[in-house]
């Protein structure tokens, strides 16, 4: 049995750099594929994950979003649970004033007929948390977008 996502150490450098511009706008990755194991069932889903933050004094590059996704998805994690997760591991490594994470994921096996079911969860902090336009902003330009597959 696999360890749970949030006991995951993260296993890589996650480098932030000076944000010397003061960027102060949302920056935002999305369409980030994952495959994870579903610790109720045991079973394989995938998704994809959008994740946001506002800068502070720190920026972190496209790539190590990227990577704390696929890290935390490596896990077994509950799809319920994943949007929580990235946004813990995130929040602890960037410390930013607010950031959000949009899972959209589905069942790989098309297990009881849920082949076309997807479940969305999210999870945000700060100020996307705290002020309903930064958060409708967020969740606006964070709506997964389907693909015809």
């Amino acid at each position: 049995m696999s360890l749970p996502a949030e006991t995951l150490p993260v296993s890589f450098p996650v480098t932030t750099f000076e944000n010397d511009a003061a960027y102060d706008e949302l920056v935002i990755v999305s369409d980030v594929a994952f495959v994870a194991q579903c610790d109720c069932h045991g079973l394989a889903y995938a998704g994809r994950a959008t994740v946001g933050y506002l800068p502070g004094d720190r920026i972190v590059g496209l790539s190590k979003l990227v990577r704390l996704v696929e890290h935390y998805a490596t896990g077994s994690a509950e799809p319920v649970r994943l949007a929580n997760v990235v946004a813990d591991g995130l929040e602890r490594t960037l410390r930013s004033p607010g950031l959000g994470v949009v899972v959209d994921a589905g069942p790989t096996c098309g297990h009881a007929g849920l082949d076309s079911a997807h479940q969305i969860t999210t999870a945000t902090r700060g100020r996307l948390r705290e002020h309903s336009n930064a958060r409708s902003e967020f969740l606006v330009r964070a709506r997964p977008r389907r693909r015809n597959t």
